[in-house]
């Protein structure tokens, strides 16, 4: 068998190979035409290799940004030297149906793009070639760790129960806001406490005393910020109150104190003590102690944020 022959097989497997492999291939001349489409451009892109031949790439896809595109490839012509897009910095190249549309949890397809020079005899580059991956199952479970990761770090911040914050995640919250209220604010802290809550328990049981717990949460944070609210520990919570004066957050208890009348639950009432972010609190600690003070009854009721 000659070598001619040999060479023939040889272009003709490479061929194959090119239209057949699961990535996405594209070599463009200087003007930015179309020189070779692979079949994975076609079933994606829905246009065929004879009518993508030597059409202008940018007719084809009018949402690639011409400048940003050029300006990337212009260092491969020039430099000889091949560059990358990742889905993380641009989603796709080529904005492409999702391959698993019903299974998939994406509309299109992430890409990662390898753009390399291609040198004729003489040296010169005067073609590029681009090679398209799809990155849909990398880009999916990478957002899904994120995703997870946050939900963790969010759930580490919350009392599982109710869903506000612990304790260790409020005192950070009021520490930070000490630091940077300005001077003269009318800002309160309020703590609530559920009067006999251990009896509560006992006597109605656990399972009742905490849908009691979520029920007073959600009294809470429908009166207030969500994200300034949180249960301390058991029937015990707090609520920051941001440049509010005393008579707006004693509308505020009274109306989660209304609330939890009007669910039905006559027997469970809630003590409270309020403090007055004064000038001598410096920590969080030093203002959570003053209101549960003032929830103890060991000192009268702060009512100089008029």
């Amino acid at each position: 068998m000659s070598q001619t022959h040999f060479e023939l097989n040889d272009i003709h497997w490479l061929m194959d190979i090119l239209q057949d492999i699961d990535i996405g291939l594209v070599v463009l001349d200087r003007k930015y035409r179309v020189q070779l489409w692979n079949s994975f451009m076609d079933s994606h892109s829905g246009i065929s290799p004879q009518k993508a031949k030597d059409r202008d790439l940018f007719d084809l896809f009018p949402d690639l940004p011409q400048d940003w595109f050029r300006q990337k490839c212009s260092a491969v012509y020039e430099l000889k030297i091949s560059t990358f897009t990742i889905w993380e910095q641009r989603p796709y190249l080529f904005r492409f149906p999702s391959a698993r549309p019903i299974t998939g949890r994406s509309s299109f397809m992430y890409q990662n793009t390898h753009i390399i020079p291609l040198e004729s005899a003489n040296g010169s580059v005067n073609h590029i070639c681009l090679l398209i991956y799809d990155a849909t199952d990398s880009a999916i479970l990478h957002t899904d760790l994120k995703a997870t990761d946050k939900l963790l770090r969010d759930a580490r911040k919350r009392d599982l129960l109710t869903g506000l914050l612990n304790f260790q995640t409020f005192q950070a919250v009021l520490q930070t806001y000490i630091q940077e209220v300005q001077p003269g604010s009318t800002s309160h802290l309020i703590m609530l406490d559920i009067e006999n809550f251990s009896a509560y328990n006992h006597s109605h049981g656990f399972a009742a005393g905490d849908e009691l717990l979520k029920k007073i949460a959600a009294f809470i944070q429908a009166s207030t910020v969500p994200e300034l609210t949180a249960r301390l520990s058991g029937g015990r919570f707090a609520l920051l109150m941001p440049d509010r004066s005393t008579s707006e957050c004693q509308s505020c208890l009274d109306k989660i104190r209304d609330s939890l009348s009007n669910s039905g639950r006559q027997d469970a009432r809630l003590s409270c003590g309020m403090a007055l972010l004064s000038p001598e609190i410096c920590t969080a600690s030093d203002w959570l102690i003053r209101a549960e003070a003032y929830l103890l009854g060991s000192q009268k009721p702060d009512d100089s944020g008029e």
